[in-house]
């Protein structure tokens, strides 16, 4: 309806200008618009019916007459917008292209934590006889001397944490000098951010993993249709819950 439709552009218009600091059109200029595009009267929430067809000129011409000095043609704030989103995302793919690495050493001490991380979760669960998750195996090609064979894997499997966990922080700016010489409160939410794209890009990696796995192991995609799938989709979904933790 009329009413419901206005109703959509002032929140569209209240949440741009609380996110973006630009000269938002204002609602009179927004319900002068609408009126004019679907011939509702403003002050009303009923639609103009035209008698006849000199009453349609008439709403025509009225309708292109006296325009608001204030208004502010709607194509512009979607254009606006269109412009927002592609500095964000130049922004983006500059933090990849030319990433700012003030201390060199960071990204090494980085993957260097998940690695060992992955390797002492290996040794919890191999000391205490815990189920173990899939990347828990014996490397076949290793000598069989104590806990060795499980080390390779291990190590393997934090790399591609690390790996995630880098391009998070290359993305969420937690390399810069900023990020560890200012205040507190930005480190946390440097390493927030940092986190949070990290473990998106995880997800997405294990949702690739998990497609080729059913479709090479010939299991349905869906749940409920295999007690095979099931039980390994519930596995993944747990391992993946652990890798974010």
């Amino acid at each position: 309806t009329p009413s419901a439709l206005r109703a959509g552009f002032r929140g569209a218009i209240r949440l741009q200008r609380r996110q973006h600091a630009w000269h938002a059109p204002s609602g009179r200029a927004v319900r002068r618009s609408m009126a004019r595009c679907m011939a509702v009267d403003p002050k009303s929430n009923e639609t103009v019916k035209p008698k006849s067809s000199n009453d349609t000129t008439n709403l025509r011409d009225n309708s292109l007459e006296e325009p608001d000095p204030d208004e502010e043609d709607l194509w512009e704030v979607f254009n606006y917008g269109r412009r927002q989103g592609k500095e964000v995302g130049t922004m983006i793919k500059k933090r990849f292209d030319s990433p700012v690495v003030d201390d060199r050493g960071l990204p090494i001490a980085d993957a260097l934590v998940c690695v060992s991380a992955a390797v002492f979760v290996a040794t919890v669960f191999l000391a205490l006889g815990l189920p173990r998750p899939s990347w828990v195996v014996a490397a076949a090609w290793v000598p069989k001397w104590r806990s060795l064979p499980f080390v390779f894997p291990a190590v393997q499997h934090g790399s591609s944490l690390a790996t995630c966990w880098i391009l998070g922080a290359l993305a969420g700016e937690n390399y810069e000098a900023a990020a560890y010489s200012s205040t507190r409160g930005e480190a946390l939410k440097r390493t927030l951010r940092s986190g949070a794209f990290a473990t998106g890009i995880l997800i997405l990696a294990t949702q690739l993993t998990t497609y080729v796995t059913f479709k090479t192991q010939g299991l349905p995609l869906f749940p409920g249709e295999s007690v095979d799938g099931d039980f390994l989709l519930a596995r993944i979904q747990t391992e993946l819950m652990l890798d974010i933790v």
